[in-house]
């Protein structure tokens, strides 16, 4: 049964189970969100288990946004000045992440896109694991214009063949030794960016969003707004070494993640390589 089908005749049953797994899903992916201010569509994918991608995406995409904006209006004080964002803030990142997503696309429907999943997904660990190992020195270079935009540029490409968008920016301010207030005023406007575009595509396909899906998301933005809100509140009270660490162990378990997602390709590509061999007797 599909998760329209279940909201669309909802009753006391056995296939609401799901519904609840599914809302207890989202309701920690908005908590995770709001200590990070990113991972939400990562936690959430666990749902993909539950009910089909074209279903289960566009309800990510809205209540990912939901929680962002909340979570942007809980740290106003401490975000940038619209004034200030092509100097010092997200713009740089924004405009690179745009020239990005095409060639992102491109990858996605012309290469192998599982394979370059799990190259992208070893750096995101190697990164992750030194961080959290060896405190990686601070590189001023990191804070030029021009590597601001190629973090955008790499966001958007590892976006639009990943749907993880906000790694490179994390990456990048990692690197770049900025607070942690600094980071999320920078990490989450990008992502918001990102996801109102895909929103506007979805919203271009019909029948992508249907009318019970949207009650839906409605209804759990009752739940995952306020979790959300309590995150922002965890993140207020951490120090930067501790947000860093939190940061870290996301950072590698959305790497492992992508890991994952690509290994099949290689083992296809043993298997297509070897086991013809005369060695194997297949050959």
């Amino acid at each position: 049964m599909t998760l329209t089908e279940i909201l669309q005749g909802y009753s006391i049953s056995a296939p609401d189970f799901k519904l609840i797994v599914l809302t207890l899903i989202m309701i920690l992916s908005g908590f995770v969100s709001g200590v990070t201010g990113f991972g939400f569509s990562f936690i959430a994918a666990m749902a993909l288990f539950l009910f089909e991608p074209k279903e289960l995406i566009p309800l990510l995409l809205i209540l990912s946004t939901v929680t962002q904006f909340a979570s942007i209006w809980k740290l106003r004080d401490s975000m940038i000045p619209f004034r200030d964002w092509w100097k010092d803030g997200p713009l740089p990142f924004i405009v690179g992440g745009a020239s990005g997503v095409p060639l992102g696309l491109w990858v996605l429907y012309t290469l192998n896109p599982l394979a370059l999943c799990e190259i992208v997904g070893f750096i995101i660990v190697a990164y992750a694991t030194y961080s959290f190992i060896a405190k990686p020195k601070s590189l001023p270079s990191a804070l030029t214009m021009k590597a601001r935009l190629f973090a955008g540029f790499c966001g958007g490409v590892i976006g639009g063949f990943t749907a993880a968008p906000g790694c490179a920016i994390v990456i990048w301010a990692g690197v770049s030794g900025i607070t942690k207030q600094k980071q999320r005023a920078i990490v989450q406007p990008f992502i918001i960016c990102v996801q109102l575009f895909t929103i506007y595509e979805q919203l271009g396909k019909p029948g992508a969003i249907s009318a019970p899906l949207f009650v839906y998301a409605m209804l759990l933005c009752l739940f995952v707004v306020p979790a959300n809100q309590y995150g922002v509140s965890i993140f207020k009270k951490i120090t930067d070494i501790s947000f860093n660490r939190i940061v870290q162990i996301l950072l590698a378990g959305m790497g492992f993640a992508l890991i994952n997602k690509g290994f099949h390709i290689w083992g296809e590509l043993f298997m297509s390589l070897h086991l013809r061999h005369p060695l194997f007797g297949l050959g």
